[in-house]
């Protein structure tokens, strides 16, 4: 045998383990992920997130403090933050 065939180790687990386990590897991923992003976005992206392409119905939910969003400047920028619009889906009937 070779040197790397000698020290392979093999992890048996049952579903249920290894479904805690990918489900703990992806929690860690995405929590490295979502902090090194912006936490605010503009609004194409906030729709984008949410996955609603309507104007309208973008509007209507932010109106309805569906999620959070501030006003910039005298242009009256307006961005939304990345965490109340992932809330938003997370909290949404399936």
């Amino acid at each position: 045998m070779s040197d790397f065939e000698s020290k392979i180790n093999v992890i048996c687990l049952g579903f249920e383990a290894f479904d805690a386990l990918v489900d703990k590897v992806a929690d860690r991923f995405k929590d490295q992920v979502y902090s090194s992003l912006d936490p605010w976005v503009n609004k194409d992206d906030a729709k984008r997130i949410v996955h609603i392409r309507s104007d309208a119905t973008f509007l209507k939910l932010r109106d309805e403090g569906k999620f959070d969003y501030r006003r910039i400047g005298e242009r009256k920028i307006i961005v939304y933050r990345r965490q109340s619009l992932l809330d938003f889906i997370e909290n949404s009937p399936k």
